[in-house]
């Protein structure tokens, strides 16, 4: 609610405020109109208020993403409260927003404390050379909520776009909590917040030194600080007993199950698998499928019900999941799906029981690596980061969101990908929004006894576009009578796509002509007609993929030099997508500042 300069509490408007609801309620009396056959069709003033505020969210945000994202100078206060003409001759005012009562000057703020943001954004990605070009922005609303003069707003910006060094199409989403006011007869931005670490940092200290924040990260970048925890070498001696992780094939699972676009994502989920999302979230499931296939897991109803083998059933601590339809209980399964379960299925619990890494039973063995604030991933190659689970921050704090690495050219953050379920995001630069601690897990093998070792290896592979053509094929441990390969099409038709006998290896480039999910069936056979079976999926897409391109030079930035971002002068709830999330909650008390006196 607005009140009077001075005056808090009356009910007094300025002559502007009064002209504008003027004009709005004689705008509502026209906006009735008659369509063909004569049935009318009414736009109420309340449609119209609602509009003028979705624009104006959208025009900020919108603003905000081509500073923060591609680094294109613009005026984050156009459209807000701190516009040129409110500062200061409009200080004085007063406003009733979420429950408080807030001075302009307040308000203002929030508008400088963003401006800040952006330019701390475009700046760090810039110094870890992260440039993206097709920008696509798309917006879903959850909820407004509208009074005489404020509202609130939570709304989900999906992102697509093509980094400049990749021609995989990534998308991102972020959920905003948006307050606006309406002032002079206009509906101003005066507060926006999405959970992220950048605002539990520094939202509650908005006077912080922009410069001395991107010195801090300039330094973390260059501070290789990781530790490296469950080293690993290889050892020959002890095939039968081991499943070696492929960390390809956990990478091209998570690509196939996570959105390749704005659309609803949790079509992509693998329906095999019961889903968490709106129970918690999705991640560390996500993430265990992607590593039992990086294991060779086969992806039936069947196999999943029976636990059956890269899935650890045996011991003091287990680690198998369940398909939508399985009377297994999730409390027995909370090493598959909690990422603080995971953690301690590999390390035990203190004076409790021995972790999985520290087990001769059968079960995970994976190397560790924990990396502070900004530092690098370091201590192993590029290519044994692809496939890994990483936890990031998340909703519980440190280490409580689940990701797959799927992509890997150097050790930096910025040379890092990812995809993750709920926030539902494909193929996106680590260093793009995760700056705080990361734990990494790279799966090693899974021990086993003899007798469960699966024959097939299965080589699947990432998503393709739609009239191209990928090899699909599987290999075996040792030669076997007969390898065949029948892939089944969307629409339900079955081709014998490969054959081979007296061989270890069998695969063929199949073209594929249909979206959707091409399921791909391995068996190998003995010489006296015993067969094992395999399944795994390739998704095939209408877009997303691109022709790849040589990579672009993009400048270089000195870390060292004053930071080239305009920056104006001080002057003096969880917000989940669709179905839940394991992102930081957004909280209403930390989106204003304090009262006014």
């Amino acid at each position: 609610m607005y009140h009077a300069k001075g005056r808090p509490g009356r009910r007094s408007m300025p002559a502007p405020v009064r002209m504008a609801l003027v004009l709005c309620l004689t705008l509502a009396a026209f906006c009735t109109v008659v369509l063909a056959d004569g049935v009318p069709e009414a736009q109420t003033l309340q449609e119209l208020q609602e509009a003028e505020v979705k624009a104006a969210v959208e025009t900020y945000l919108r603003n905000y993403a081509r500073e923060a994202m591609l680094y294109e100078a613009t005026d984050q206060r156009a459209g807000t409260v701190y516009e040129p003409q409110f500062v200061p001759a409009w200080e004085g005012e007063k406003f009733r927003v979420n429950g408080k009562e807030v001075f302009l000057t307040e308000l203002q703020k929030n508008i400088q404390f963003l401006e800040k943001k952006a330019a701390y954004y475009a700046a760090v990605r810039q110094m870890q050379n992260i440039y993206r070009e097709d920008l696509q922005l798309h917006y879903t609303y959850r909820s407004l909520k509208m009074e005489e003069y404020s509202a609130r707003v939570s709304v989900r910006e999906t992102a697509t776009f093509y980094y400049t060094d990749s021609h995989r199409q990534s998308v991102y989403e972020t959920g905003y909590v948006v307050y606006l006011v309406k002032f002079t007869g206009r509906w101003l931005v005066a507060d926006v917040s999405d959970g992220s670490g950048f605002d539990e940092m520094y939202k509650k200290n908005p006077d912080f030194d922009l410069t001395a924040a991107l010195e801090e990260f300039s330094a973390g970048l260059k501070a290789e600080e990781a530790v490296l925890t469950a080293p690993y070498e290889p050892d020959p001696g002890v095939g039968d007993t081991r499943i070696l992780y492929n960390g390809k094939n956990a990478a091209a699972y998570a690509a196939t199950y996570c959105r390749p676009d704005e659309k609803t994502s949790r079509k992509y989920y693998n329906p095999r698998f019961k889903s968490y999302a709106g129970q918690g979230g999705d991640c560390m499931n996500f993430a265990s499928q992607s590593m039992w296939a990086g294991f060779g897991g086969s992806q039936t109803a069947a196999a999943i019900d029976g636990h059956a083998a890269p899935m650890d059933t045996e011991g003091a601590e287990t680690w198998y999941g369940r398909t939508s339809a399985s009377g297994t209980k999730d409390s027995d399964i909370l090493n598959w799906i909690s990422c603080s379960s995971f953690w301690k299925y590999l390390n035990g619990e203190k004076d409790k029981t021995a972790g999985s890494n520290q087990s001769a039973d059968n079960g995970m063995y994976a190397t560790i690596i924990t990396a502070p604030r900004y530092s690098p991933i370091t201590g192993v190659s590029p290519e044994e980061l692809i496939g890994a689970v990483a936890h990031v921050s998340g909703s519980g704090g440190d280490y409580s969101h689940a990701i797959v690495l799927t992509a890997a050219v150097g050790n930096q953050r910025g040379e890092i990908w990812y995809c993750s379920h709920t926030a539902d995001e494909s193929h996106i630069k680590l260093g793009d929004y995760y700056f705080g601690p990361v734990r990494v897990y790279i799966p090693r093998y899974m021990r086993i006894r003899p007798e469960e070792k699966p024959v097939i290896q299965p080589e699947p592979i990432a998503p393709v576009l739609v009239h191209s053509s990928g090899r699909v094929g599987f290999r075996t441990a040792v030669p076997q009578a007969r390898l065949s390969i029948v892939v089944e099409t969307p629409d339900g038709t079955r081709t014998h796509a490969a054959l081979a006998e007296n061989a270890a290896a069998c695969g063929a480039d199949f073209s594929f002509a249909q979206a959707g999910l091409y399921r791909v069936d391995c068996t190998a056979s003995t010489a006296e007609g015993v067969s094992q079976e395999l399944t795994y999926y390739v998704r095939c897409m209408e877009k997303g993929i691109r022709a790849a391109a040589p990579p672009v030079e993009n400048p270089e930035i000195d870390p060292e030099a004053e930071v080239p971002w305009t920056v104006v002068p001080e002057t003096g709830e969880e917000v989940p997508p669709e179905d839940g999330t394991d992102l930081p909650p957004v909280e209403d008390d930390a989106s204003l500042l304090l009262p006014a006196d």
